[in-house]
């Protein structure tokens, strides 16, 4: 049980963070079973021990002040877990998340790296407001902002439990995130690297290699990537099967990404484009640092009236206010936590419906396509996606798209159209298959020396990998439920 929570007020953020209760919260999500629940700022070697022999994260980010200062930028670094009290102790007003990529399950160790599975999959998925013009809105009208996305909560929380998706719901600074977990010991795991199983050359060699810049200190089983990609492709399912009935409810547009002023995202960019290894989620009990780190963006004088702020746990019968209070009060904070426990659940059973339908729709014809479909070789572009004006023809906007692609073919809404453009006009309404075609053609032009690209595709993901996963990502709208 959670220990009580003390009658006096927490007002520090190292006090917050010092708390058994919060420490219970963050160690159950980051997969602690254990008995000694391992403090978040003592940094005494038995305490540490319990840290590195307990956290099923293969890797903690976090981001605060002095990130930034050292990268120049709003920006999070990587360390192991048993560092988190050293990087709490030195400065608590840190933002904790933990890697999408899992610790290897127990028992492999004579097992071939790549066979090795992980101790458990993710499967998130993430709903953020947006605001272009006014970004601090999710801080000045909080209230205003968590009920115009409402309907997405409520028409997720829906489906999940149509399908009997065990699950967790964790406020975020913009919105919220639907968290369950696989099992190593489930047979879902078997359906999740099945539906995930080919994974692209680019992704294969990265993930072989241990760069000395890298935050891994290991390579990626490929077990662990195909359980990623097969929970990834069933979160976009499950979003194509929900975004119109959110539509229908809500009074802001409700996007695949942030198309437009103002809407709600359903953001599958973390889970269709990164790698297992290189995608973070953030942990209830954090404090949310991001206005913190990045006050130009947010707005000075928002930021300076704002609470520092936590992520904090929805359950089925918290209400909004509550809630908003719960993550701008340590004490509150810590009482939401307190009945929350921090655990992930196994959402397996439920998963196990969801593949069936998945199984059989459109969307899976889709991801199909675009394993199977590798489109012309690197020898033939030249000839084929790389003839820019007999593609773009007397479309402006492709012409505009192609003339300027770093950064054009970098916007949501520019990649939206050329992407469903180009599937029409190579005549994907009457074979899917047309959608590897529109993939390699963006992987192309993301790979073509003339555009200037830098590092765009040189550290986090491949160029293969940004044209797969937002090709995806706009091809799939074809495929949502009325």
């Amino acid at each position: 049980m959670p220990e009580r929570i003390p009658s006096s007020e927490i007002t520090s953020v190292k006090d917050y963070y010092s708390h058994p209760v919060v420490a219970q919260t963050v160690s159950k999500f980051l997969g602690y079973e254990g008995e000694n629940i391992p403090s978040l700022t003592n940094t005494d070697e038995d305490n540490i021990l319990n840290i590195k022999g307990g956290y099923k994260c293969e890797y903690l980010a976090y981001q605060n002040i002095g990130v930034k200062a050292r990268k120049g930028k709003p920006s999070a670094t990587t360390i192991k877990a048993e560092k988190l009290p050293t990087v709490l102790q030195a400065n608590p007003v840190t933002e904790v998340f933990q890697s999408i990529w899992q610790t290897d399950a127990p028992g492999q160790e004579e097992t071939e790296s790549d066979e090795r599975r992980p101790a458990r999959t993710l499967m998130v998925i993430d709903i953020e407001h947006y605001h272009k013009r006014l970004p601090g809105k999710v801080l000045s009208d909080q209230m205003g902002v968590f009920e115009v996305i409402e309907p997405t909560y409520e028409v997720l929380s829906r489906q999940l439990d149509n399908y009997g998706i065990d699950h967790m719901v964790v406020m975020t600074g913009r919105g919220y995130h639907f968290i369950t977990q696989i099992p190593h010991t489930s047979e879902v795991m078997d359906d999740l690297m099945r539906l995930g199983q080919f994974i692209e050359p680019s992704v294969r060699d990265r993930q072989r290699a241990v760069p000395s810049s890298s935050k891994r200190d290991r390579p990626v089983p490929l077990a662990a990537q195909q359980a990623h990609k097969g929970s990834a492709f069933l979160s976009h399912y499950l979003i194509t099967e929900s975004i119109n009935k959110i539509r229908q409810r809500s009074d802001i547009s409700v996007e695949m990404s942030d198309i437009g002023n103002e809407g709600v995202a359903l953001d599958m960019t973390p889970f269709l484009i990164r790698n297992v290894d290189n995608g973070i989620t953030g942990i209830p009990g954090s404090i949310y640092a991001k206005p913190l780190v990045n006050r130009d963006y947010y707005g000075h004088d928002v930021v300076d009236r704002t609470r520092i702020l936590t992520r904090v746990v929805r359950r089925e019968n918290d209400s909004l206010p509550g809630l908003i209070a719960s993550r701008q009060n340590f004490t509150l904070g810590v009482e939401n936590l307190s009945r929350s426990g921090g655990v992930i659940p196994d959402g397996s059973r439920g998963i196990k419906n969801l593949i069936g339908a998945y199984d059989t729709s459109g969307l899976r014809t889709l991801h199909r396509a675009l394993d199977e479909e590798r489109g012309d070789p690197p020898s033939k572009w030249h000839r084929t996606y790389r003839n820019y004006d007999a593609i773009a023809g007397n479309d402006e906007v492709l012409n505009y798209a192609l003339e300027r692609a770093n950064d054009a073919m970098l916007n949501p809404e520019v990649l939206n159209y050329v992407l469903n453009t180009l599937f029409d006009k190579w005549g994907g309404r009457n074979d899917i298959r047309v959608a590897g075609h529109v993939r390699t053609f963006l992987r192309s032009v993301y790979e073509d020396p003339k555009f200037h690209w830098g590092n765009e595709f040189i550290r986090h993901y491949s160029a293969e990998q940004h044209a797969t996963g937002w090709t995806a990502i706009m091809l799939g709208q074809r495929f949502e439920a009325e």
